[in-house]
């Protein structure tokens, strides 16, 4: 996902993650970045950037933090299931999406980072939690639809969709869900095919589909996640 980030904003790569709440990005300076596509932000330089303190309501909803002298800082550190981590100050800044300011948004400024992904510079959480991009920009519908692999196009994403033919509904029990590239398709007879979701004994339930192929929308306020298959370089 491309976003920008200060005043004057510097673009950046994101990873989208439905499974995880937190909006980060490397920071300066660095104690430990990997190396990334694009310049690493620097929090001097922008006019709107503002460390929060460990009194923040958007502080205590990390799952791990600290406070730094008189709480004058929410000091974080976030983990993966796939060993990526982020660790430095819980701030908040002028996020750009599109030609669209969004002010005051709660993100990581990792100072301490491990396991990056290739061109990325950090993960947008688009999870339920209050920390989440979605969560803050107060958007209850958004929607996706990710380009084949070998496609240079840009895959689109949308905001408060309006939709049907809703084929499942999450249940209470499930806070979280992880879209990955695997394919968990089972033949019930010759031309039919159903996709299937698997139990997790954990906390992050795995839908498989090739997402390339799909137009994936989710309703966080109903807890339903819809999909149809759709030609998403042609969109």
């Amino acid at each position: 996902m491309d976003m920008a980030i200060g005043t004057p904003s510097l673009s950046f790569p994101a990873v989208l993650d439905t499974g995880s709440d937190l909006i980060w990005t490397q920071c300066k300076p660095c104690e430990h970045c990997f190396n990334q596509s694009t310049s690493i932000f620097d929090p001097s330089t922008s006019s709107t950037y503002k460390m929060l303190p460990c009194t923040a309501d958007l502080c205590k909803a990390l799952p791990s933090f600290k406070c730094g002298v008189s709480n004058s800082s929410c000091q974080y550190r976030y983990a993966y299931t796939d060993r990526t981590s982020s660790a430095g100050k819980l701030s908040s800044e002028t996020f750009t999406l599109g030609s669209t300011k969004f002010d005051n948004i709660a993100f990581g400024c990792g100072n301490n980072n491990t396991d990056g992904q290739h061109e990325v510079s950090g993960v947008a959480g688009l999870g339920r939690g209050s920390l989440s991009l979605i969560s803050q920009l107060g958007f209850k519908k958004f929607s996706y639809c990710f380009v084949s692999l070998d496609k240079e196009k840009k895959s689109p994403m949308h905001h408060l969709m309006n939709y049907q033919n809703l084929f499942c509904t999450l249940t209470e029990r499930i806070s979280t869900f992880r879209m990955v590239l695997i394919l968990f398709f089972i033949q019930i007879r010759t031309g039919l095919l159903c996709l299937t979701v698997m139990p997790s004994s954990g906390v992050v339930s795995i839908l498989g589909n090739y997402l390339q192929y799909f137009f994936i929308i989710c309703d966080i306020g109903e807890n339903k996640l819809s999909f149809t298959p759709t030609q998403c370089d042609k969109l």
